[in-house]
């Protein structure tokens, strides 16, 4: 389990980091808008990373809970913070497109 999520880990940085061709954000606003969405990126990148983290572990104590309800309580809040993390990782890809297309129809 540890090498799993390990691995997970060292790869967040390469992904989060790379430039995918067909990126629909754009980076022609200066150093300081490249900054700023590299930092989202990034921080996106880990919050859907760790969401996706924790809804295995949720699903692991699922599993293994045996009928204990402390357990299989502790599974649910995973999978509540789970899911909150996924939710949290993809408005940091759905908001600044949301507010680029706001800023741009409102001049």
């Amino acid at each position: 389990m540890k090498f799993i999520l390990y691995s997970i880990l060292l790869f967040i940085p390469l992904v989060s980091l790379a430039d995918f061709e067909g990126s629909q954000i754009s980076y022609s606003s200066g150093m300081f808008g490249r900054l700023v969405m590299g930092i989202v990126s990034f921080l996106g990148s880990l919050f859907l990373a760790g969401g996706v983290v924790t809804m295995l572990y949720a699903g692991y104590v699922f599993f293994y809970a045996n009928g204990e309800v402390e357990k299989v309580t502790e599974a649910r809040k995973n999978l509540i913070w789970g899911i909150i993390g996924l939710i949290v990782g993809l408005s940091a890809y759905i908001a600044p497109e949301l507010v680029k297309n706001l800023l741009q129809g409102s001049s």
